[in-house]
């Protein structure tokens, strides 16, 4: 057995009523969506992480959870506090990084040791309905209820059972009825070629400001080509069945393109910064020239 620590050598951690009140005290001016007092939320998903079996580190990571990514506390003060490393690490893995997609935030959680479990209370207190019956617009809530729904599916893969893409089931229909709605006389397929044909990721096409995306006119000029080309299509489910796969030389048949054109665009509703990535790793681009050289030739 390892020799324990002196008793006088013991770090003393802040308690959870002073994690609380440092918590309390950073989000002070701050409101959730609906305009009630922040610390509401914060509370409640310590008591679901205290509920869900989560010891005091993580009980004080909730509390903490979002204080660095809202800028309330500074990653400097996290670093240099009286708290547990397992709790700052949590806290860290929590913290959302600029342009950084939904798969990857939450691969970060799945590989911090207790993270999950805060993450499961903050997701609960974030979608409840209750909570969500108060927001005023419509939008608001169903894009963050996919949101949401996306998150789970991410945190608990294994509750997740989807047929293979191209089935025919319902919300995934068949590469020829995915290709049989493109609509080959619309103007755009011009556009959409010229892009493919020369494409390259140039200053200003998408880039992000402070938090949020911007897109120049060219990404504009692709998105809504492939909206007009039928690429983006209500018939594709892609909340349930996600991005297709790049083939091992960075290609998608034309089908797969009309399913990750669909994820793409309406994700872009849902995750802000979804096109961005695609812009910048090529898979927008793998998208046009799959869907032109369809055009062009009839072949994938």
């Amino acid at each position: 057995m390892p020799p324990t620590m002196p008793e006088s050598a013991q770090p003393t951690w802040l308690t959870l009523d002073e994690v609380e009140a440092v918590a309390r005290a950073a989000h002070a001016a701050q409101v959730d969506k609906v305009g009630r007092p922040y610390a509401e939320h914060l509370a409640a998903v310590a008591l679901g992480t205290a509920q869900h079996g989560g010891d005091e580190a993580q009980v004080a990571a909730a509390w903490l959870h979002d204080a660095v990514e809202d800028d309330v506390l500074t990653a400097e003060w996290l670093a240099a506090a009286a708290l547990p490393q397992r709790t700052k690490d949590i806290v860290l893995a929590m913290t959302r990084r600029e342009g950084e997609g939904l798969p990857d935030y939450t691969a970060r959680i799945l590989a911090t040791p207790g993270a999950s479990t805060v993450k499961d209370a903050d997701l609960a207190s974030n979608a409840a309905p209750e909570r969500l019956a108060l927001l005023p617009d419509a939008a608001l809530r169903a894009r963050l209820t996919a949101k949401y729904d996306q998150m789970r599916r991410l945190l608990h893969p294994e509750t997740v059972v989807a047929p293979a893409a191209g089935a025919g089931g319902e919300g995934d229909p068949t590469d020829e009825a995915l290709l049989a709605g493109l609509d080959r006389g619309a103007a755009a397929w011009g556009r959409l070629t010229d892009f493919a044909s020369g494409w390259a990721v140039q200053p200003g096409d998408a880039e992000w400001d402070g938090r949020h995306p911007v897109y120049g006119p060219r990404v504009h000029a692709v998105t809504e080509a492939l909206s007009a080309i039928g690429a983006v299509t209500p018939a594709y489910h892609w909340n349930a069945f996600g991005l297709p796969h790049l083939q091992p030389d960075g290609t998608l048949t034309p089908a797969d393109a009309v399913r990750t054109a669909t994820a793409l665009v309406r994700g872009e509703r849902f995750t802000a910064g979804t096109l961005l990535a695609a812009w910048k790793n090529g898979r927008l681009s793998a998208t046009a020239r799959a869907l032109g050289l369809w055009y062009e030739t009839g072949e994938g």
